[in-house]
C-alpha cells in the first residue's frame, strides 16, 4: 500500500495502463488496491499466492499457489487472469503442467528497473532507456523494500518513452495490436 498508490497516481496522470502481477496474499491483504487497479483500466495477472519457490515444491503445492491466486483474482476482478509470472522467473516441469491445465500464459521480462548497477533513480531510468525496444517488458516490484528510487525512476522513464514516441501499455493492450504475438519464454 505504500508504493502501488504512488505508481497508480503517476500512471493515471500520464494516462498509461500497465499489467500488475499480484500475489494472492496481497489480494487478501489489500483488496482496495486491486479494485483500484481494475477500476483505472489496468490489468491484473497471477504471481502465485505467496511467492514461493515453485521449482522446489511438490505438485499439490504448485497447484495451490497458482490456482489459489487465480481464484482470488477472478473473484476480485470478475474475469480470469490470462498471464502468469513465476517468482524469480523459475519454473519446472510440474509448474509447466499446472500452467497448461489452467491455460495461463507465462510471461517473463526484458529487464528489471532495479539493479545493483544503477543506484540512483536517474541511473535506473538511463539503464532502462538503453534497453528499451518495442515490445520490451519492464519488471518492477512494489513489496517489502523501499521503492522510492524505483518510483522516481519510473517517472523519468515514462517521460522518456513519451518523448521518444513510444507508448507504455499493458499486456492486454499489446496482445490486441495487429500482428502482435506474445512469445513465451
Amino acid at each position: 500500500p505504500r508504493w502501488t498508490p504512488r505508481v497508480l497516481d503517476m500512471l493515471a496522470r500520464l494516462q498509461v495502463r500497465a499489467t500488475f502481477f499480484v500475489l494472492g496474499s496481497a489480494v487478501e491483504a489489500h483488496p482496495e488496491l486491486i479494485a483500484r487497479e481494475v477500476a483505472e483500466g489496468h490489468e491484473v495477472a497471477n504471481h502465485t499466492m505467496t511467492h514461493s519457490h515453485l521449482e522446489r515444491i511438490p505438485h499439490d503445492g504448485v497447484v495451490r499457489e497458482i490456482t489459489g491466486a487465480q481464484s482470488l483474482l477472478h473473484a476480485m476482478t470478475g474475469s480470469e487472469p490470462r498471464y502468469f509470472r513465476p517468482p524469480r522467473g523459475r519454473t519446472s516441469k510440474t509448474v509447466d503442467e499446472v500452467l497448461s491445465d489452467t491455460g495461463l500464459t507465462t510471461v517473463y521480462w526484458t529487464f528489471a528497473m532495479e539493479s545493483k548497477d544503477a543506484p540512483t533513480p536517474e541511473k535506473m531510468a538511463l539503464r532502462a532507456m538503453l534497453r528499451l525496444r518495442p515490445g520490451s517488458i519492464l519488471l518492477m516490484h512494489d513489496g517489502l523494500l523501499d521503492r522510492t528510487k524505483s518510483v522516481k525512476a519510473l517517472k523519468i522513464l515514462l517521460d522518456h518513452i513519451d518523448a521518444a514516441n513510444y507508448k507504455a501499455i499493458s499486456l492486454k493492450q499489446a496482445s490486441a495490436l495487429p500482428g502482435a504475438k506474445l512469445e513465451e519464454g
